[in-house]
């Protein structure tokens, strides 16, 4: 939660003066009242992708009180989005801070003695380059709203095919167990793979355990290869869905 809420900004803008005079109106003044907006209404789990957001969206969306205020807020949100380079490498640590980081698919955010929601991770997996180093634990979400929702096309709020391959990546990389306290593990599509990584205790009870998976793609078996058993805890429940979609040619044969 502490990463999501808190964020640094990479570059001070009180020492990057505008270089064109005709921009002079986005001073200091106008930066600090659009940074203030933006961390009022902006909701944490949104930061990933404000970069990708155009500011004239940004500011529909929230409907700033009057025109004016939408004139400069974009240029200063403008000026924010050009003069600030996303970090290319963020800690993430069981302490307070104050700071604002702007993150990016190239990051790579380290995960170390922390504990973590299970949105923040999924957010992370598909949004950043991420390394879970040792004693990383996960426990269920507050807030449901806190992890971008998947439609049609997406994976987590970014692009499908983006999302998935970040994601495959990720879960590579993960060399460490990560321990986990829920009531529920529901892992549909590539996420599936994260079973592999995942440590519940023995005397943790899931009121439910589903997996789901549409093709046989999603699942990258290699990562399960090194594991003889995984420990599910207690499961009350048990859902286990492999649906594979039959090829376009197969399709064809059966219209035929």
């Amino acid at each position: 939660k502490t990463f999501l809420s808190e964020y640094e900004h990479v570059k001070t803008f009180k020492d990057s003066p505008p270089e064109d005079k005709t921009n002079s109106a986005v001073d200091n003044k106008l930066v600090g009242k659009a940074l203030k907006f933006f961390q009022e209404n902006f909701d944490p789990s949104s930061v990933f992708s404000v970069k990708n957001k155009k500011s004239d969206d940004f500011l529909r969306e929230k409907k700033a009180e009057e025109a004016s205020d939408i004139v400069l807020l974009k240029k200063a949100l403008d000026s924010i989005r050009e003069k600030t380079s996303p970090s290319s490498v963020f800690s993430l640590e069981n302490t307070s801070s104050n700071k604002v980081f702007f993150i990016s698919m190239q990051t790579v955010v380290t995960l170390e003695n922390a504990t973590i929601s299970d949105n923040l991770l999924s957010t992370l997996l598909t949004r950043t380059n991420l390394c879970v180093g040792k004693n990383v634990s996960v426990v269920d979400s507050s807030k449901q709203d806190d992890l971008p929702k998947s439609t049609e096309g997406e994976y987590f709020g970014v692009k499908k095919e983006i999302g998935e391959k970040m994601l495959l990546k990720n879960i590579q990389q993960i060399k460490n167990t990560i321990e986990c306290i829920t009531k529920t593990i529901a892992f549909g599509g590539c996420i599936v793979n994260l079973l592999s990584k995942i440590k519940l205790g023995e005397n943790n009870e899931l009121d439910l355990f589903s997996l789901k998976t549409h093709t046989k793609n999603q699942i990258e078996f290699s990562f399960f290869e090194d594991k003889r058993s995984i420990s599910i805890g207690k499961p009350k429940n048990n859902a286990l869905w492999v649906c594979c979609r039959p090829s376009s040619k197969a399709k064809d044969r059966r219209r035929k």
